[in-house]
């Protein structure tokens, strides 16, 4: 899909190196809409196939085994995320004032978040409840932007 996408530039490319290279725009001018929106279909098609393949409920099976390394470390790295990122923040929003505590606010409720929803999708199985916490991760993506944008 990537790739497709991509080659939606191949039309402004062409003209840019044509302008450069010739001094003149590309020629004729509808050779430009071809090169570039040839691919929103072949885009498109592949956009709907992943989409259709993520809103699957038969996704992965994250679901961990206890006593395996991976469950240990994630588990620790979880922890990590938890008291280093989740209560620093905490910390440090108590220690400001204004936007900046705001953000830190918001940065710490992201790290509280995540933990939670990260545990959920190791211990659920694959369920409609799995859906709710895969959810969680994308409302975690957009919460750390919110409190780190300019």
């Amino acid at each position: 899909m990537g790739g497709f996408a991509g080659l939606l530039w191949l039309g402004p490319c062409s003209d840019f190196l044509c302008k450069i290279f010739l001094n003149q725009n590309i020629s004729p001018v509808e050779l430009y809409g071809i090169l570039s929106y040839m691919w929103v279909a072949p885009s498109l098609i592949m956009s709907i196939y992943i989409g259709t393949e993520l809103v699957d409920a038969k996704l992965v099976n994250a679901k961990f085994v206890y006593e395996h390394p991976t469950f240990i470390l994630i588990a620790i790295f979880l922890l990590s995320i938890l008291v280093i990122n989740g209560f620093g923040s905490m910390r440090r929003s108590f220690q400001t004032t204004g936007t900046i505590r705001k953000r830190f606010r918001l940065m710490a409720i992201t790290f509280f978040l995540f933990v939670l929803v990260g545990t959920l999708d190791a211990l659920l199985l694959p369920e409609p409840i799995l859906f709710i916490s895969r959810m969680g991760m994308i409302v975690c993506a957009f919460l750390l932007y919110l409190a780190l944008k300019p």
